[in-house]
C-alpha cells in the first residue's frame, strides 16, 4: 500500500532525505523476520521523525511494531464500521490544517463536539488521533513538526474517571517513542480549572522534554500567537471552516482510505520469527535494546 506520486514529492521537498538511507532500511528488515513488511512512503516517514538517523529509525520501527502488536485496544480494531469507533467519530473532531504555520510545523486540531461525558471514550479518542493522522500523511506526506492543539471547551470533571491510566501510558509511549512524526509542541486552549487535574493524571507519563512542549491558553486569543486564528474553526472563535464541514470531511477521508487503515491494521509482529530474545515481557514489551527516539527542541 503505498502511495507512489508522494513518494517522490518526499524526496523533493527534502533534500536530506536519500535514497540509499531508505534503503538501508529495506535491507535491514530482511534480516528482521518478525517485523511486518513497509512501504517506501513508510520508511520515509521513519527516517524523517527521526532526523535521518539510521539507528534511531531502527529503533523507532522496532517500538512501533512492539506497541501496535501488545496494544490492540488502542492500535488495532480500527474498523470503521465497528460501533465504539462509529459513536467516536461524533464525539471528537481531528482535523489535520493543510496550510503551514508560520513556523513550517502542521497543525492537529481537537475539539470536543459531543460534551456528554457518558458518550466520551478515551481510549477511541486516541485511536481516533492516529487514524487521522496517519491517513492525512499516507495522502498528503510527512511533516516538518507538529503542533497537537487541544480545545478544553466542553471538557468537565465529569470526563476525567472516562480517562485510563493504562490507555494514558500507552498512548503517551506511541507518541513520544513510536509514532513517525517530529512532535514540536502540545498546546491547550479554552482552559479551565479541570486542565490541572488532567496534567496530574498525564504529566507521570511524560518525558521531561515531552512536558517542557505543553502550552496553555485560557482562550482562542492567545492561542493565535502561535496558531494563526485561521486553523481553527468558525463554531470555535477562529477562522477556518464550521465544525459540521469539518466533521463530515473526516469521515469522508477516513472511509475513502480504508484499504490504507485494513492495511495498518494487518502490520503486526510475528515472535514466532523473531531472531534472538523474544520481546513479550512486560520490562520491554515495548522496547528494543538501545537509544530511544531522538526529541529535538526548537
Amino acid at each position: 500500500m503505498n502511495n507512489e506520486c508522494i513518494v517522490r514529492v518526499e524526496y523533493e521537498r527534502d533534500s536530506t532525505l536519500k535514497e540509499a538511507d531508505v534503503l538501508q532500511i529495506k535491507n535491514w528488515l530482511k534480516y528482521q523476520p518478525h517485523l511486518p513488511g513497509m512501504t517506501e512512503l513508510e520508511i520515509i516517514w521513519f527516517l524523517r521523525s527521526c532526523y535521518h538517523n539510521i539507528d534511531n529509525t531502527k529503533v523507532t520501527i522496532e517500538k512501533y511494531f512492539n506497541i501496535k502488536t501488545s496494544c490492540r485496544e488502542l492500535l488495532g480494531n480500527r474498523h470503521l464500521d465497528l460501533k465504539v469507533l462509529k459513536d467516536s467519530l461524533d464525539v471528537i473532531l481531528f482535523y489535520v490544517m493543510p496550510k503551514r504555520t508560520p513556523d513550517g510545523s502542521t497543525a492537529v486540531i481537537c475539539h470536543l463536539i459531543d460534551t456528554n461525558p457518558e458518550n466520551y471514550n478515551f481510549n477511541e479518542a486516541m485511536k481516533m488521533f492516529d487514524l487521522v493522522v496517519m491517513v492525512d500523511m499516507f495522502k498528503n506526506g510527512s511533516y516538518d513538526g507538529v503542533l497537537c492543539c487541544c480545545d478544553m471547551k466542553g471538557v468537565s470533571f465529569s470526563h476525567l474517571p472516562r480517562i485510563g491510566l493504562t490507555t494514558v501510558k500507552n498512548f503517551l509511549t506511541y507518541l513520544q517513542e513510536c509514532m513517525p512524526i517530529r512532535l514540536k509542541a502540545i498546546h491547550f486552549f479554552n482552559v479551565t480549572a479541570v486542565m490541572d487535574a488532567v496534567l496530574k493524571i498525564i504529566k507521570p507519563f511524560m518525558k521531561k522534554e515531552i512536558v517542557e512542549m505543553i502550552h496553555l491558553h485560557q482562550t482562542v486569543e492567545d492561542l493565535s500567537k502561535v496558531v494563526p486564528l485561521e486553523f481553527i474553526s468558525s463554531d470555535f472563535g477562529g477562522g477556518y471552516k464550521p465544525i459540521d464541514v469539518l466533521h463530515d470531511e473526516m469521515k469522508i477521508l477516513l472511509r475513502e482510505n480504508e484499504n490504507f487503515l485494513i492495511y495498518q491494521e494487518k502490520q503486526v509482529i510475528d515472535e514466532s520469527k523473531r531472531v534472538g530474545k523474544s520481546k513479550n515481557s512486560s520490562s520491554d514489551l515495548y522496547g528494543v535494546e538501545g537509544s530511544f527516539k531522538k526529541l529535538e527542541l526548537d
